[in-house]
């Protein structure tokens, strides 16, 4: 789930993360998963099964929310 505040994942264990917390978004191109590496934590690593994005679609979708979030304050 996106919001203005972070990011969140309910599947497989709930975790958030705010997106000042986030230092890149990417795409691991051997695995076709998002990563996204956290300051100071595990990566988390997202797979493209939501909403039917591909992992790519899904990358660019997460550094818009990330931007506009960095925007808004």
């Amino acid at each position: 789930m996106l919001a203005r505040e972070g990011l969140a994942r309910a599947r497989a264990g709930e975790r958030s993360v705010p997106w000042t917390r986030v230092e890149t978004i990417e795409v691991d191109e051997e695995r076709l998963v998002v990563r996204v590496a956290i300051e100071d934590e595990d990566d988390l690593v997202i797979e493209p099964q939501y909403g039917g994005l591909g992992a790519y679609d899904l990358a660019e979708a997460l550094e818009r929310a990330r931007r506009a979030s960095r925007e808004a304050t």
